[in-house]
């Protein structure tokens, strides 16, 4: 399933993809990471990421303002199967 295609639903901002990845109240598929993006809360999404062998994905400014225009991602995005 393509992350960026219409069966996928995206979650964005720090909070709320910590979260989401804590609780496992969505599938989710893969996430983004904002190029250049770091801190304590993303090291913890990553670790997060690799204990439950879902994808991440590095991406570019512009790759996040294609799928997530006007949304404040806060450089982290997850995406669920819908």
């Amino acid at each position: 399933m393509d992350p960026q295609g219409k069966d996928s639903i995206w979650i964005p901002g720090l909070h709320a993809v910590k979260e989401t990845l804590q609780k496992g109240r969505d599938r989710i598929i893969a996430i983004w990471v904002k190029e250049g993006k770091r801190s304590d809360r993303v090291a913890e999404i990553i670790d997060l990421s690799k204990e439950r062998r879902i994808p991440l994905f590095v991406r570019s400014a512009l790759e996040f303002n294609e799928v997530a225009p006007n949304v404040n991602h806060q450089g982290v995005l997850a995406f669920c199967d819908a």
